[in-house]
């Protein structure tokens, strides 16, 4: 399943990346991004509400994207045994950051609502008649 989601816009790929680089690639996505989510919407939000802004919420979604981007070409000198930065592995990054960016985005969708100070960053609740 994991190759199937990286292999819609990666294309196929030899066995080191379905058997090492994708799965750990994976964890990696889910980790930083709900990690970057829950800082900025529990640690940040509960700290002061100047940091509910739109400014504070692109920095957390450059910080999810930004290490898992690191995270794949990490990942990718252990498979290979050395800093091997041929095209596939670029390509898989770029598509790490896509990635990290749109479930960022999901995420902050659905934890924003129980955040203490953060409930409109990025969006309002517009959907939610006042």
């Amino acid at each position: 399943m994991i190759a199937a989601i990286y292999g819609v816009l990666h294309g196929p790929q030899g066995p080191v990346f379905v058997d090492q680089i994708y799965p750990q690639s994976f964890a990696a996505l889910i980790f930083w991004t709900a990690s970057a989510a829950a800082i900025y919407y529990y640690w940040l939000g509960s700290v002061s509400s100047r940091y509910n802004t739109l400014f504070h919420w692109a920095m957390a979604l450059v910080a999810a994207v930004t290490a898992s981007v690191i995270t794949v070409l990490g990942v990718g000198r252990f498979a290979y045994g050395e800093w091997d930065l041929d095209a596939p592995l670029i390509i898989l990054a770029i598509i790490q950051a896509l990635y990290a960016a749109l479930l960022f985005a999901v995420i902050s969708l659905f934890v924003k609502q129980w955040s203490p100070q953060a409930r409109c960053t990025p969006w309002r609740r517009w959907w939610i008649a006042y």
